[in-house]
Formats: structure tokens, sequence, C-alpha cells
């Protein structure tokens, strides 16, 4: 699980230019799936 989530935090990259360029429907997805990466990077936590 700490795995994937660190490969999803890697979205967290692909929105800067998503942002920039506008794209309002991908800018959305790619932060759903950077966020479920940083839930699964804290899950093992608790």
């Amino acid at each position: 699980m700490t795995v994937l989530g660190a490969r999803l935090f890697w979205a967290r990259l692909i929105y800067v230019p998503a942002y920039a360029l506008g794209i309002a429907y991908v800018r959305t997805l790619v932060w759903a799936v950077s966020i479920v990466g940083i839930v699964l990077l804290l899950v093992p936590l608790f």
C-alpha cells in the first residue's frame, strides 16, 4: 500500500502543468489521484 501511495504521490508533479495549462477536468482527476496517494502513505501510520 505504501509503495502504491508513493507512486501516486508523483501525480502532484503532473498537477502543476495541468493547472498552468488550465485543463480543468484533468487537473481535478490528477488532484484526486494525488490525494489518494497521500492517504495511502498515511494509512500505515495508524
